[in-house]
């Protein structure tokens, strides 16, 4: 039986604030094609500095990421950089434009779709997410959960290679959370996604790294450690709500 490939790999990376102190202290892990990895941990684990590494919003001190085998960390690579695409916690990072669907197509137009098939080609890709409704709105008006879906769409226009979501839940009620759930479970991509919801990545993920202090601290199949409460006490988290005493064994 054939492997599943290998999207993306990370190798002993590290990165240091200014004045010196350590946020990641030799990551290492890889992602296959169709998987969705759940990355947790308490705040300051270094979870957003990670992700923010990954798209190349930051350069790390050592060390090497690979998309489908082909280094990041080159000037010479930056097409191959771009194909991770990557969601903020805070959707008003991304959004800019008078519309929804010129948010949209801005990303589709960077891979040259032409101005006459814009429109139609946006309304499309947020009809992929249940979101074309939205398409004539202003962002600025758009609920927290409304916004995420348009920069998750904005994104997904590019056709990224490896989508990466930080904090998708992240203050959603809890309507609007439970149809991002959904969505993360339907999308064709591979994911990572970063989040201190453990029920989240327990309905959305295949395998979670658990970071601590600027280092993965264990990784396993999900629910794994997920259920292991004095290990997540450890590293600052708690229990997901359904594996609390009372909910199941």
């Amino acid at each position: 039986m054939t492997a599943t490939p290998v999207v993306l790999q990370v190798r002993d990376l590290r990165h240091h604030y200014e004045d010196g102190t350590a946020t990641l202290k030799g990551i290492d892990f890889a992602v296959r094609e169709g998987e969705c990895l759940g990355i947790v941990g308490a705040n300051g684990a270094g979870k957003s500095t990670l992700l923010q590494l990954l798209a190349g919003c930051l350069e790390p001190d050592s060390g090497e990421v690979w998309l489908d085998g082909v280094s990041l960390h080159h000037a010479a690579n930056e097409k191959a950089r771009r194909q991770i695409g990557l969601v903020f916690q805070d959707a008003d990072d991304q959004l800019f434009m008078p519309t929804v669907w010129e948010d949209v197509a801005f990303g589709l137009a960077a891979r040259g779709v032409t101005t006459a098939a814009l429109k139609n080609e946006a309304i499309a890709v947020l009809r992929t997410l249940h979101a074309a409704h939205l398409a004539e709105r202003a962002p600025h008006r758009l609920s927290g959960g409304e916004k995420r879906v348009v920069a998750t769409a904005a994104v997904l226009a590019m056709a990224p290679r490896l989508l990466v979501l930080d904090e998708p839940t992240a203050a959603l009620d809890p309507r609007a959370r439970r149809h991002w759930i959904t969505l993360l479970k339907a999308m064709p991509v591979t994911r990572i996604v970063a989040s201190h919801d453990l029920d989240m990545v327990l309905d959305v993920c295949n395998r979670v790294l658990v970071m601590n202090q600027g280092s993965i601290v264990r990784e396993s199949e999900v629910p794994g450690c997920l259920r292991d409460a004095a290990f997540l006490h450890g590293c600052g988290l708690e229990l997901p709500l359904r594996y609390e005493e009372g909910r199941q064994v």
